[in-house]
Protein backbone atom coordinates (compact mmCIF):
# COMPACT_ATOMS: atom_id res chain seq x y z
CA UNK A 1 0.00 0.00 0.00
CA UNK A 2 1.27 3.49 -0.79
CA UNK A 3 1.29 4.96 2.74
CA UNK A 4 2.29 3.69 6.18
CA UNK A 5 -1.30 4.18 7.39
CA UNK A 6 -2.61 1.98 4.58
CA UNK A 7 0.05 -0.69 5.16
CA UNK A 8 -1.27 -1.84 8.53
CA UNK A 9 -1.44 -5.59 9.12
CA UNK A 10 -4.58 -7.23 10.47
CA UNK A 11 -2.41 -8.82 13.18
CA UNK A 12 -1.43 -5.35 14.41
CA UNK A 13 -5.10 -4.39 14.71
CA UNK A 14 -6.06 -7.38 16.87
CA UNK A 15 -6.63 -7.14 20.56
CA UNK A 16 -6.77 -10.38 22.57
CA UNK A 17 -7.13 -12.44 19.38
CA UNK A 18 -10.04 -10.36 18.07
CA UNK A 19 -10.32 -7.85 15.29
CA UNK A 20 -13.14 -5.86 16.85
CA UNK A 21 -15.99 -8.42 16.88
CA UNK A 22 -14.32 -11.16 14.84
CA UNK A 23 -12.46 -14.00 16.60
CA UNK A 24 -9.11 -14.45 14.84
CA UNK A 25 -7.49 -16.96 17.19
CA UNK A 26 -7.64 -19.81 14.66
CA UNK A 27 -6.18 -17.91 11.70
CA UNK A 28 -2.95 -16.04 10.96
CA UNK A 29 -4.71 -13.51 8.74
CA UNK A 30 -8.30 -12.22 8.68
CA UNK A 31 -8.49 -13.21 4.99
CA UNK A 32 -8.17 -16.85 6.13
CA UNK A 33 -11.23 -16.56 8.38
CA UNK A 34 -13.95 -19.00 7.33
CA UNK A 35 -16.43 -16.17 6.64
CA UNK A 36 -14.17 -13.69 4.84
CA UNK A 37 -14.70 -14.93 1.27
CA UNK A 38 -18.46 -15.20 1.65
CA UNK A 39 -18.97 -11.86 3.39
CA UNK A 40 -16.39 -9.76 1.56
CA UNK A 41 -15.68 -11.32 -1.84
CA UNK A 42 -18.79 -13.20 -3.00
CA UNK A 43 -20.17 -11.28 -6.00
CA UNK A 44 -23.86 -11.90 -5.24
CA UNK A 45 -23.43 -10.89 -1.58
CA UNK A 46 -21.76 -7.66 -2.72
CA UNK A 47 -24.46 -7.02 -5.33
CA UNK A 48 -27.14 -7.52 -2.66
CA UNK A 49 -25.30 -5.13 -0.32
CA UNK A 50 -25.24 -2.55 -3.13
CA UNK A 51 -29.00 -2.92 -3.61
CA UNK A 52 -29.49 -2.42 0.15
CA UNK A 53 -27.25 0.66 0.18
CA UNK A 54 -29.20 2.14 -2.72
CA UNK A 55 -32.50 1.37 -1.03
CA UNK A 56 -31.46 2.93 2.29
CA UNK A 57 -30.17 6.00 0.45
CA UNK A 58 -33.53 6.31 -1.31
CA UNK A 59 -32.01 5.81 -4.74
CA UNK A 60 -34.15 4.18 -7.41
CA UNK A 61 -31.43 2.36 -9.30
CA UNK A 62 -27.88 1.21 -8.94
CA UNK A 63 -24.99 2.29 -11.08
CA UNK A 64 -23.36 -0.30 -13.26
CA UNK A 65 -21.66 -2.95 -11.17
CA UNK A 66 -18.07 -2.86 -12.36
CA UNK A 67 -15.02 -3.94 -10.37
CA UNK A 68 -14.58 -0.46 -8.84
CA UNK A 69 -18.10 -0.58 -7.43
CA UNK A 70 -17.60 -4.16 -6.21
CA UNK A 71 -14.37 -3.11 -4.42
CA UNK A 72 -16.24 -0.28 -2.70
CA UNK A 73 -18.97 -2.71 -1.63
CA UNK A 74 -16.36 -5.21 -0.40
CA UNK A 75 -14.64 -2.51 1.69
CA UNK A 76 -17.97 -1.60 3.27
CA UNK A 77 -18.90 -5.23 3.84
CA UNK A 78 -15.59 -5.79 5.63
CA UNK A 79 -16.15 -2.73 7.82
CA UNK A 80 -19.71 -3.78 8.70
CA UNK A 81 -18.61 -7.37 9.37
CA UNK A 82 -15.67 -6.49 11.60
CA UNK A 83 -17.13 -3.50 13.44
CA UNK A 84 -20.74 -4.79 13.63
CA UNK A 85 -22.13 -1.44 12.58
CA UNK A 86 -21.97 1.42 10.14
CA UNK A 87 -19.29 3.71 11.49
CA UNK A 88 -20.90 6.97 10.46
CA UNK A 89 -19.96 9.84 8.24
CA UNK A 90 -16.28 10.73 8.34
CA UNK A 91 -15.48 7.93 10.83
CA UNK A 92 -12.71 6.08 9.05
CA UNK A 93 -11.14 2.81 10.14
CA UNK A 94 -8.17 1.61 8.16
CA UNK A 95 -8.80 -1.62 6.29
CA UNK A 96 -5.81 -3.98 6.70
CA UNK A 97 -3.50 -4.22 3.70
CA UNK A 98 -4.15 -7.97 3.39
CA UNK A 99 -7.88 -7.30 2.99
CA UNK A 100 -7.34 -4.54 0.43
CA UNK A 101 -5.01 -6.85 -1.52
CA UNK A 102 -7.53 -9.73 -1.46
CA UNK A 103 -10.29 -7.42 -2.68
CA UNK A 104 -8.08 -6.06 -5.44
CA UNK A 105 -7.14 -9.59 -6.54
CA UNK A 106 -10.83 -10.56 -6.69
CA UNK A 107 -11.94 -7.35 -8.45
CA UNK A 108 -8.90 -5.86 -10.21
CA UNK A 109 -8.81 -2.50 -11.95
CA UNK A 110 -8.24 -3.11 -15.64
CA UNK A 111 -5.30 -0.71 -15.87
CA UNK A 112 -3.90 -1.60 -12.43
CA UNK A 113 -4.42 1.94 -11.12
CA UNK A 114 -6.37 2.27 -7.86
CA UNK A 115 -7.69 5.57 -6.51
CA UNK A 116 -9.78 4.50 -3.52
CA UNK A 117 -6.89 4.90 -1.09
CA UNK A 118 -7.28 6.55 2.29
CA UNK A 119 -6.00 9.91 1.05
CA UNK A 120 -8.42 10.08 -1.88
CA UNK A 121 -11.69 9.71 0.02
CA UNK A 122 -14.36 12.25 -0.88
CA UNK A 123 -14.83 15.09 1.63
CA UNK A 124 -18.37 13.91 2.48
CA UNK A 125 -17.39 10.26 3.05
Amino acid sequence: MPTATESICCCDMQENGKLDGIDCNDVKCITEHESFNTVCLEREVLRTALVCMSDVAGETGTESVDNRVLRMAAHRQFTWWVHDRRLGKQVIKVIPACVVAAIRRAYPEQDGSYIEGLNELPADY
